[in-house]
């Protein structure tokens, strides 16, 4: 408030305020208002920051300008979504006032119409440099979305008219640079690589900012009146670090195709990428990852496929599985005389083989990529081996450090293995790389550590130095023995490195003098990559020839040097490119197959699948992974061989393709089907001259298929694959249909007198005297004329009983078994070490126990020095016992894999039990035999269980002094060390031994007692007719006591019409009618029940707990009540959706009166065919037609066998499309489409 008048007064004079003239007060009064005016503008200034330089125009100034450019842009209408917003001008005005450049974002440029409807902003208080408080407009920071590129062309284009309007640049200038940006995003990619995005298109507009803002040092005019950023702008174009990011990424190996049912029929009309609001794209969602597959057999990255060729040499329309990605294949030259009987040896290795039982090495692997592959290409068992893992390891590695003698040794046991036909080495070329020697501007250049004079190393080196070359010669050394191990044991070896790497001139690739091999060299650009990098192939693969292609020179590449980020290109080179990698690994498995490998089948009926794989698809379920198709693909397949530019140039084709004279027919395969059409006989080119020609040549195998007239012939002659005899292994499906019963009590007293005969002649040689106590009466001599008598294939098994079984090292293999290879990470040397530091673990442990950190003492005395102690701990398990039911039991499990034992076991085979599907399929099976004989029978069965199974098999001696298990003694409280003498439960090898013996248990029963049974690993579930249960109780009993193995009879229940076998209850009680039916076990149901209440008290589970119910029990999705239209996802495209309609239709009216039927439903739209094979799917529509679906089958008791077919080949293709002319018109069957609507 204003002070008074008397207040005043004493102000002016203290000590007589009376006499203070009128006059002077009235100038105090405005002296003091003033100041008070002061104050507050002051405070107000300090609290509004009114000091704060303003960026924006002045309205008046403004719209002049705003005038003037748009007499002077004639043509270009500023309004809309052109008329920038007010704060764009701002935004680039605060650039100016600090005259130093930063980065404009596009999504920060509004429209007027955007900067209308907003809100007004409400106030905040900020905090200065000086501490003060200030009172602001709370600033506005909007941003577009730019989820599309008109969004991005339209904000480019508000940015280039802002920053005309505030004269930072011209608009001309930058309307330029936003062109050439953005005309990138409508260039076609070079093959195998994707469109440039948005993404890209940003990155590299940030990146043109950063470069300007480093080289443009004011944004003010210069003396010459020109603005300094439209010439840097200009040169833009001509900067590498700019343009950079504009180069195409490697995009899918698969796109989907453009206009051909069964990929997504028809052009989408450029739906674009879905974005985020910043424009990058968004990934994820509920159909990511969910690309096409190609068939198994079609990996052949030269292969077409939809194609027929015609009388008069034409290809019409075609559909290629893969577009060809080499421009120039070189025709592999005749294979020196000297590498002949190196490809015999190779042959003698491979020939018979399928190719998934054989198994591919690559040595010095990195990340894998040669290793996918391959294995993707057929060869599922091949392994990396590297040192240790790299990020985005793409293949299973075998960790081994191969600078050290251990690991040498156990790589040369890997390659002992039968199932290794082929390895690949790539040692790393570090110190012998030839960059260097190249100087680096600006930076210091690597040390060179070897020259041409001395490749093995310079002199001098000390240090690190010293050790890399060091341990780069060992490594060195070992690719030249791996290769001679190679070519004298028949492996197919690749060698690889840089063609300019000192590597080749080491000491130990002199070898190469020594041994036949074919060099080839390929320049990595032509297959996809961006640098010219040339590398060498030393190796015995003639195939591989063919990937010897060198730049033609047509494109442009990355320079080499530093990249922006500091690093050498070079390491960026590192990988192969993806499309060598596929090329190699197809050159690979041509070269197997031409050795004698066995390819994948074309048709399921010549499948030699797994007993479980085929004991499903006998019961009609569809197992994930793809089986081979009923019908094959292709009718025949056609190989051409002529210059390229004779060749189709453009995939798919879209027009007939006639096949000039310079293009060779040079294989025509086709199955020995009569009715195939052939192409006319033609001369073929004389094999000589095919390989003399020029080296520009191409080799394009076309498949050509069927046509929907010889597809339905095909497909009414295929059974349903139920029916399918190779369901269950031969043997037993032999002693099924035999089931003879008076037989098996002349055989029993044949076997016991035998055995009375054998056991006379004394002890067996070839049992050792400290193992035939623990074998408790079994008799090899005995076992082993059982396994001639049964023709079983396991010889050396009553051997190996006799000696005992090993727990380091290889498994000896029975010939009998699935193959599948293992391999060790871990010599027995290596595990012996570890067990030496025993002591030295121990008196740490006492030192520790002296600090009051541990108890003890832990008593060691009667443990060798370099023994091998494992830990022993208990599991609660779950048991059945006949009188008791479900009871509750602890099994001791020794954890030799922490002991490091289990990392030294390898073998060639793996086991295979009989699952609960291979049981049902037995079943059906009897069930159809008996139907067909016309005796049909009550069946019962029962569950015989092994009695300690892996404790009636030994260890052999060399296997006990590392067999010391350590038990904690809860009494005592201390560790007991014990010594186990038979096959210890924990290791590998012991599930490998003890499964070797129960499977021959099960073949001799098969054989000689015609028994039907199944076997999971200690458990046989037998299979009786009702009238002869009673005596095969005696034969089972007398044929365990036969070959003295023990069985739990407190487990065993009599003969029943239920039986328990792994966890389920199998109802036979229907068995006379051809009825089976599978619960889960009360327990289980009991376990299940508790789980999900305790989910769902707990309002939740961990990941395990799910797991632990995966598989048993069912999940329900929302009725079509509840769906309130059928696109409800709104998707531009609904094909998938009306494909499965129209199959799931196609069942419920065309089988709407077949009962108890088997029905095979072929489809060419995969994503549709994958859901009907689930029985399930993510879309809402999908999901409650196969609701429906399902329930028809359950009611009308059908069998459906959901099966791909080819567009080209299927005969509903053409009236999908409307073409109805050809087919007669009483046959058709006329559905209300408001209805099929309301259905879905």
């Amino acid at each position: 408030n204003p002070p008074d008048e008397q207040a005043l007064q004493k102000l002016i004079k203290p000590s007589d305020p009376g006499s203070v003239a009128v006059r002077a007060v009235s100038s105090m009064r405005q002296l003091m208002f003033e100041a008070q005016a002061l104050c507050v503008t002051t405070l107000k200034s300090s609290l509004e920051g009114e000091s704060d330089k303003k960026t924006d125009l002045a309205p008046a100034e403004r719209q002049a300008r705003i005038n003037e450019q748009k007499k002077r842009l004639v043509g270009l209408e500023l309004t809309g979504s052109y008329e920038n917003a007010f704060c764009n001008y701002a935004y680039v005005g605060a650039v100016l006032d600090q005259d130093f450049l930063s980065y404009l974002e596009p999504r920060r440029f509004l429209a007027r119409a955007a900067e209308v409807s907003r809100d007004k902003p409400g106030k905040e208080l900020t905090l200065d440099e000086s501490s003060r408080i200030l009172i602001k407009d709370r600033a506005y920071k909007d941003k577009i979305s730019l989820q599309t590129e008109l969004q991005l062309a339209e904000a480019l284009s508000r940015r280039a008219l802002a920053c005309d309007i505030m004269q930072l640049c011209s608009f001309s200038v930058m309307d330029k640079w936003h062109r050439k940006l953005l005309g990138h995003l409508s260039e076609h990619p070079p093959p195998r690589y994707s469109r440039i995005t948005m993404e890209q298109l940003l990155r590299c507009d940030r990146a043109a900012f950063v470069y300007m803002a480093e080289h443009v040092p004011s944004l003010k005019r210069d003396s010459s009146g020109s603005l300094p950023l439209d010439k840097a702008i200009e040169e833009l174009a001509s900067i590498l670090k700019v343009m950079y990011h504009l180069n195409p990424l490697p995009g899918p190996s698969l796109k989907g195709g453009n206009g051909n049912k069964g990929r997504g029929r028809g052009n989408k009309g450029g739906q674009g990428q879905k974005r985020t609001a910043d424009g990058a794209a968004k990934k994820g969602g509920k159909d990511s990852g969910k690309g096409l597959r190609m068939p198994a057999g079609l990996t052949d990255p030269n292969l077409k496929h939809n194609t027929e060729v015609t009388d008069s040499y034409s290809l019409p329309t075609a559909l290629p599985l893969q577009r060809v990605f080499l421009k120039v294949i070189e025709i592999p030259q005749p294979v020196p005389d000297d590498l002949q009987q190196y490809l015999t040896r190779v042959r003698q290795r491979v020939s018979g083989g399928p190719l998934c039982d054989l198994t591919f090495i690559e040595i010095f692997c990195g990340a894998g990529g040669l290793c996918a592959a391959v294995r993707k290409s057929g060869l599922t068992h091949s392994k990396g081996v590297d040192h240790k893992a790299v990020d985005g390891l793409l293949c299973p590695l075998i960790t081994i450090d191969l600078a050290t003698t251990s690991g040498q040794a156990l790589l040369f046991r890997i390659l002992g293995q039968p199932s290794v036909v082929a390895l690949h080495l790539a040692p790393p070329c570090g110190t012998a790389s030839a960059a260097r020697s190249i100087p680096v501007p600006g930076r210091k250049a690597p040390q060179p550590l070897r020259s041409h004079t001395s490749p093995d190393g310079l002199e001098g080196l000390i240090g690190t130095s010293l050790k890399r070359v060091s341990v780069a010669n060992c490594l060195y050394q070992l690719t030249a023995d791996v290769i001679t191990y190679a070519f004298e044991h028949g492996l197919l070896w690749l060698c690889e490195n840089p063609n300019r790497s000192l590597f080749w001139a080491t000491s130990p690739m002199k070898i190469l003098q020594k041994i036949p091999h074919i060099l080839t060299r390929a320049h990595h650009c032509m297959f996809g990559s961006q640098r010219r990098k040339h590398t060498l192939f030393a190796h015995g693969v003639p195939q591989l020839q063919k990937v010897g292609v060198l730049c033609d020179g047509n494109h442009a590449h990355l320079p080499w040097g530093l990249l922006p980020n500091g690093s050498f290109a070079a390491h960026a080179e590192v990988a192969y490119p993806p499309m060598l990698c596929r090329a190699m690994a197809c050159a690979v498995r041509e070269q197997l197959i031409i050795m004698g490998a066995r390819g994948p089948v074309e048709s399921l009926l010549l499948a030699d699948l797994s007993v479980h794989k085929a004991a499903q698809v006998a019961l009609s379920k569809q197992a994930g992974k793809k089986l081979p198709p009923l019908v094959p693909e292709f009718s025949s397949r056609v190989s051409l061989c002529g210059p390229p530019e004779l060749m189709p140039k453009i995939s798919p084709l879209k027009s007939p393709f006639p096949i000039p004279a310079a293009i060779h027919v040079v294989s025509q395969l086709r199955p020995n089907d009569p009715e195939t059409p052939t192409l006319p006989k033609k001369d073929p080119p004389d094999e000589h001259a095919l390989l003399e020609v020029s080296p520009s040549k191409v080799h394009q195998t076309f498949g050509i298929p069927w046509t929907p007239d010889q597809f339905v012939a095909l497909a009414c002659k295929a059974q349903h694959p139920k029916m399918l005899t190779n369901c269950l292994p031969e043997q037993l499906k032999q002693a099924i249909t035999r089931r003879v019963k008076q037989g098996r009590t002349e055989v029993l007293r044949k076997w016991f007198l035998r055995a009375k005969e054998l056991k006379d002649l004394g002890p067996d040689p070839c049992v050792h005297s400290s193992i035939a106590p623990l074998l408790q009466g079994k008799c090899m001599r005995l076992l082993r004329e059982l396994i001639a008598a049964s023709e079983y294939g396991d010889k050396s098994l009553p051997e190996d009983i006799g000696k005992g079984f090993d727990l380091l090292g290889q498994i000896p293999a029975s010939n009998v078994l699935p193959k599948k290879a293992s391999f060790a990470s871990l010599t027995i040397e290596d595990v012996r070490t570890v067990a030496k530091e025993n002591q030295e673990v121990y008196n740490l442990t006492m030192q520790e126990v002296e600090q009051g950190w541990v108890r003890g003492p832990i008593p060691l005395d009667d443990l060798p020095p370099q023994s091998i102690l494992t830990r022993r701990f208990g599991v609660v398990q779950s048991s059945f016992d006949s009188e008791k039911g479900s009871v509750r039991k602890v099994r001791p499990i020794d954890d030799f894999t922490a002991s490091l034992a289990n990392l030294t076991s390898c073998g060639e085979e793996t086991i295979a039990p009989h699952s609960v599907d291979v049981i049902l399929a037995g079943l059906v099976f009897r069930a159809k035999t008996a139907r067909r004989a016309g005796a049909p029978k009550c069946l019962v069965a029962k569950t015989v269980d092994l009695r300690k199974a892996y404790k009636q098999l030994p260890l052999s001696e060399s296997a006990r002094k590392d067999a010391y298990l350590s038990v904690w003694c809860p009494s005592e409280k201390t560790v007991h060390i014990f010594q186990s003498l038979v096959l210890p439960f924990g290791s590998r090898p012991s599930v490998l031994g003890f499964y070797r013996s129960s499977h021959c248990l099960w073949h001799v029963g098969v054989k000689l007692l015609d028994l039907h049974w199944s076997l999971f690993y200690d458990d046989y579930v037998v299979v009786s007719s009702n009238d002869e249960s009673s005596h095969l109780c005696m034969v089972l009993d007398s044929f365990f006591e036969l070959v003295h193995w023990q069985t739990s009879k407190e487990k065993e229940a009599p003969f029943n019409a239920y039986a328990r076998a792994l966890g389920v209850e199998i109802s036979l009680a229907d068995s006379r009618a051809g009825v089976f039916s599978v619960c889960n076990t009360k327990s289980r149901k009991a376990e299940l029940a508790r789980s999900i209440a305790s989910m769902i008290s707990n309002g939740g589970a961990p990941a395990k707990t799910f797991e632990s119910l995966r598989g048993r029990w069912f999940s329900e999705d929302l009725d079509q009540d509840e769906i309130s239209s059928p696109n409800v996802e709104g998707k531009e495209g609904f094909i998938y959706e009306l494909e499965a309609l129209a199959a799931v239709r196609g069942v419920l009216d065309l089988c709407s009166q077949l009962r108890h039927t088997d029905v095979v439903l072929f489809l060419d739209n995969d994503a549709a065919l994958r859901a009907l094979i689930k029985s399930n799917s993510s879309s809402p529509v999908l999901q409650a037609l196969l609701v429906k679906l399902n329930e028809f089958e359950i009611a009308n008791d059908l069998s459906i066998w959901f099966e791909r077919i080819a567009s080209a080949s299927n005969p509903a293709d053409a009236p999908s499309r409307g073409e109805v002319k050809h087919l007669p018109a009483s046959f058709r069957i006329r559905l209300d489409r408001h209805v099929l609507l309301r259905a879905m």
